[in-house]
């Protein structure tokens, strides 16, 4: 259960490689949450889509939009906020002062935890970026605010992809830069009410979807939630990468 008084809004960053977006399909489809509301989406390139659903499940009418909250029914004070577009040119830190902050405020949220990821050519120890604070492995990274503290803050400093615990440690703040990555470093520096986390993937484009099944399974530790034993896949993730494209000699390139 995520911690009793804390009210938790997690928000993916449209960046390198798709993790996030992919993270954020898996824990509404497998953590009992519904549908809310669409945000103002002006800031978003546009989109409009059939509803999604876990695979066998059918779809339920109306259509997605590029910004779209859900709600856990199971898991009190967790709130969900898919994005499926990227921000418009130049519109990055309109779209966190003008559409997230203000939704942060309403909601009266107690921290904000961002997903993203950034290019993995850039990932190395003699990057500009690299704070030297590495969280589990070099493949995954948390910042967060000056205020990020209690509970929600040493869990994510725990952290890892293997699952060893770490020793305790001060989780660095936003880097200058961090290639790729979306909104990542204007909520880290433009949400000021609630502490905001960003966890941050590394990751080449392709199919991630391997990635974003880790990244779940990471993101529920950090809300102290049990993961499913199995986690059920959106219809949405059947098309992607050429998954359904006849492949091999006979059905592939000469059909």
């Amino acid at each position: 259960m995520v911690s009793s008084g804390s009210n938790i809004l997690v928000i993916p960053a449209v960046s390198a490689g798709n993790i996030p977006q992919l993270t954020l399909d898996l824990l509404i489809h497998n953590l009992d949450c519904e549908f809310v509301e669409s945000l103002d989406d002006r800031y978003l390139y546009p989109f409009a889509g059939p509803r999604d659903g876990p695979v066998g499940i059918k779809a339920e009418p109306g259509l997605t939009t590029p910004i779209e909250a859900y709600r856990s029914k199971k898991h009190t004070g967790l709130t969900l906020l898919q994005v499926r577009s990227p921000t418009l040119p130049g519109c990055k830190a309109k779209f966190v002062s003008e559409t997230l902050v203000p939704y942060v405020e309403k909601g009266q949220y107690t921290d904000v935890v961002v997903l993203g990821s950034s290019n993995a050519a850039f990932e190395h120890s003699g990057n500009p970026f690299d704070s030297g604070a590495v969280v589990g492995t070099s493949r995954l990274r948390v910042y967060t605010t000056d205020q990020a503290k209690g509970d929600l803050s040493e869990r994510l400093a725990a952290l890892t992809l293997s699952g060893t615990p770490k020793e305790k440690q001060q989780l660095p703040g936003p880097p200058e830069t961090l290639p790729e990555s979306g909104i990542v470093l204007d909520a880290l520096n433009g949400v000021k009410t609630v502490p905001v986390s960003a966890i941050v993937t590394f990751a080449y484009e392709g199919d991630n979807s391997g990635d974003a099944l880790w990244l779940a399974g990471e993101v529920t530790k950090m809300l102290n939630i049990e993961p499913p034993a199995t986690w059920r896949q959106p219809r949405s993730w059947q098309g992607i990468y050429g998954r359904e494209i006849p492949v091999g000699i006979e059905e592939g390139l000469y059909s």
